[in-house]
């Protein structure tokens, strides 16, 4: 062994040199957690996006299947594209309701973007959505009653739609 390490015949060792050991142990200590937490940081990441995804998924398929299966509202939301100052104010607002369920949903998946929680597959797909749902007359006059209340990132980044 080095100088100021015991050798095996029985030297004791010195108060210092356990000092030494108790650092280097607490050194290879200190890599194993740091370790242990990033494994554990990852694997919490993976279930956040997974649950993300649950979401995205879920939200996406609960207003399709309302779409279809109630032919009133099919109706009203095509009217609602290009015609919706015609529609009668009760469908007026319950399509300004919907537009801006759509438009929450959409502030849901930018903040999941942001975050680095939603898949860029996904992601790519909101964006499509909302390049073409922004064309809508009723979603531009559910932003224009509510957009306002969103946070001021999200609001530049849907007004680059709605130019």
């Amino acid at each position: 062994m080095g100088p100021g390490w015991p050798v095996l015949k029985g030297d004791v060792m010195t108060l210092e040199q356990y000092s030494y050991l108790a650092e280097i142990v607490g050194v290879v200590a200190v890599i194993f957690s740091l370790i242990y937490v990033g494994k554990q940081i990852k694997q919490n990441a993976n279930a956040m996006r997974m649950n993300a995804m649950s979401i995205h998924a879920q939200q996406v398929s609960q207003i399709q299947i309302a779409m279809a299966t109630n032919r009133e509202f099919a109706e009203c939301w095509t009217k609602g594209a290009s015609e919706f100052e015609g529609l009668d104010e009760v469908d007026k607002n319950r399509l300004l309701v919907f537009e801006e369920t759509g438009i929450n949903l959409w502030r849901t998946f930018f903040d999941l973007h942001k975050q680095g929680l939603l898949e860029e597959g996904a992601w790519e797909q909101q964006l499509n959505i909302i390049k073409v749902y922004t064309t809508r007359r009723s979603v531009r006059s559910a932003w224009a009653l509510f957009g306002g209340g969103f946070n001021e990132a999200f609001r530049r980044f849907i007004d680059g739609y709605m130019d």
